[in-house]
């Protein structure tokens, strides 16, 4: 659970916009750097570009608690509908957008049930304040703009191991008569490896056999 902290970010008085809160994990009562607290924004907010909720307020001042619905996005870092797609990267990166029960309208979408009206959550936030300091603080401006991560905030990369589909059956045990013959098996790949991941292994295999309709 994030825990919302006011840290005196907003002109006195009143609440103009839930923007500005800095988060802080539920264990430390420091508050994070003005880089995390984006960071955590850029990931809660919309996809359209609002503010976190919309009713972090009460009147003129900041609520105690906020719970919010989350649902699935797509990133418009990668091209494909399913967990599964191959990893090919969407050049230039897509705007970030909502996934809903009839958007991407294809049936290889993960969330595709045209049947519904909307997707249920798949997750639920609660946000608690915990205190309020008079400190005054203005944020360093960030260039947040377009779909850019900045390099203070990024994060190590993840290592993806290949995946690779199950063998198919043996191929026709071909050769002449009298002697041993060779059949065959492949397999493709459904998981290029990256960022180091495990690599890809063998896609064909061979074995010894006797001919079934030799020459």
């Amino acid at each position: 659970m994030f825990q919302p902290v006011s840290d005196g970010l907003l002109p006195q008085p009143g609440c103009l916009s839930s923007c500005y809160f800095c988060w802080v994990m539920e264990t430390p009562t420091l508050t994070t750097s003005s880089a995390l607290w984006a960071l955590l924004l850029a990931t809660l907010g919309s996809a359209a570009g609002q503010p976190l909720g919309g009713d972090t307020c009460d009147g003129d001042h900041w609520r105690e608690e906020v719970s919010m619905d989350l649902y699935p996005h797509d990133a418009g870092t990668d091209s494909g509908f399913t967990f599964s797609s191959p990893n090919f990267a969407t050049i230039p990166q897509d705007t970030v957008t909502e996934i809903t029960s009839s958007s991407p309208s294809h049936p290889a979408n993960s969330f595709y049930y045209p049947r519904l009206k909307t997707l249920p959550p798949i997750a639920r936030v609660t946000l608690v304040r915990l205190r309020q300091s008079p400190r005054a603080f203005i944020p360093p401006a960030m260039d947040l703009a377009g779909n850019d991560i900045l390099d203070s905030l990024s994060v190590p990369e993840t290592p993806l191991d290949c995946e690779v589909s199950l063998w198919s059956s043996w191929g026709l045990c071909g050769g002449p008569c009298g002697k041993l013959g060779a059949k065959s098996r492949t397999r493709y790949i459904r998981v290029q490896p990256a960022n180091h991941g495990a690599p890809c292994p063998e896609l064909e295999e061979e074995a010894e056999c006797i001919p079934d309709n030799c020459v």
